[in-house]
């Protein structure tokens, strides 16, 4: 318990199975109460790789890359950027 009289719980190195449905309790002189908590863990997408860079023309690329794990993560987006050399 902190100085303002609130309690902290840490989890660490989670993983995604994890996550699910916790059942905290606290008691202390004046009697006890619990609750339930849902606790999701975000698993971040793996690293995709590049499968295929083909000139179309001066000033475009054709890129093709497979799909890594996508993890729990409701939206996976891609940015590429390139630089001149």
């Amino acid at each position: 318990t902190n100085k303002e009289g609130y309690s902290l719980l840490t989890l660490k190195k989670c993983v995604e199975e994890d996550s699910g449905q916790y059942w905290v309790q606290a008691e202390n002189i004046f009697g006890k109460c619990h609750t339930v908590a849902w606790i999701t863990i975000i698993v971040p997408p793996g690293i995709t790789h590049i499968t295929t860079c083909k000139a179309v023309n001066r000033n475009n690329v054709l890129l093709q890359w497979k799909d890594a794990k996508k993890g729990n993560s409701k939206n996976v987006y891609y940015v590429v950027e390139y630089k001149r050399k």
